[in-house]
């Protein structure tokens, strides 16, 4: 995840953090760094079981590093809402599924 890449000072949002800025309104009409549109982000939570974060189980069990999805795994993610910047509820989805990474301050 290269958050501090491209916004020096950041690392990628916890799913808790991503339902406090969606309180907050921080996500209303929420652009990527090329200006798409944000209609939904991965759910970081180092605390869910390793296949809720696109793990590769087969040889380093690190989350985050697996993408192509054809060992079954999958990530948690959730829908914003860009007229209020709310988050949805979290659903499942294969690793393939391409989804933003949010970016916060620590």
């Amino acid at each position: 995840m290269e958050c501090g890449k491209w916004y020096p000072g950041t690392r990628a949002c916890t799913y808790q953090q991503l339902v406090i800025v969606g309180e907050h309104g921080d996500l209303i009409n929420a652009i990527d760094r090329t200006g798409a549109a944000v209609t939904s982000v991965w759910a970081i939570d180092h605390t869910a079981d390793g296949g809720d974060e696109c793990t590769h189980a087969n040889v380093n069990q690190q989350p985050w590093t697996y993408q192509t999805g054809d060992q079954g795994d999958r990530g948690l993610s959730v829908s914003v809402t860009r007229a209020d910047g709310t988050i949805g509820g979290l659903t499942q989805q294969g690793c393939s599924s391409s989804r933003h990474i949010a970016c916060c301050s620590p």
